[in-house]
């Protein structure tokens, strides 16, 4: 993916379309199957997590419920290091976090992105300025799902380093069923009594 994809689009055009490209649709992981065996970790809103497969029980790194938020998922394909970042807005931390995780992987050319988050008609927060920093930082960018209008039930595999579509009910959903009845100052109300809690990593 090239450096500065997301700024190719029109700026009254970022903030209403759904925005997608990844080489592969995401598969279906079942949330009974992540829990079985206590193999996934949840991150909340301004969370991060790191693992390495077959370091511990943990394959999947998960969020629940993205709505306005994002996440940046760090894949080593060698090591297969995964770590994945949530966030709303704060890019800058966000940069600093995953520059982080890069300098510790050999192979920079080695590391896949992937960035998958928001909601149609939300401004664009230096997405564009993101995509462009996490790829001067040699991480090959393989899917960015920005926009849309429902809500989003990520995993992120440490085995296979894909992300995938958690059916949190154990079914295939409906049309419209996941569709987003948050509002952006509900959100933010959310976040700031989260910020409040510990911070886990």
């Amino acid at each position: 993916m090239e450096e500065g994809l997301a700024g190719r689009l029109p700026k009254e055009e970022i903030g209403r379309a759904a925005f997608r490209t990844a080489y592969k649709e995401r598969p279906h992981i079942s949330k009974s199957q992540l829990d079985q065996y206590g193999s996934a970790t949840y991150i909340e809103l301004g969370n991060s997590a790191t693992i390495k497969f077959r370091e511990s029980g943990v394959r999947y790194i998960a969020a629940i419920g993205l709505t306005y938020d994002t996440i940046l998922v760090l894949y080593g394909i060698n090591t297969r290091s995964l770590f994945v970042t949530r966030f709303y807005d704060e890019t800058e931390e966000v940069l600093a976090t995953a520059g982080d995780f890069i300098r510790g992987i050999k192979g920079k050319e080695t590391i896949e992105a992937r960035i998958i988050g928001m909601q149609s008609n939300q401004y664009p927060y230096k997405i564009e300025d993101l995509v462009s920093k996490i790829s001067r930082q040699k991480a090959r960018i393989v899917e960015l799902d920005i926009f849309g209008t429902e809500k989003r039930h990520i995993a992120a595999d440490a085995k296979l380093g894909m992300s995938m579509d958690i059916l949190t009910e154990d079914r295939l959903y409906r049309p419209g069923e996941l569709k987003n009845d948050v509002q952006l100052s509900e959100f933010k109300v959310a976040g700031a009594q989260q910020a409040r809690k510990p911070t886990q990593r």
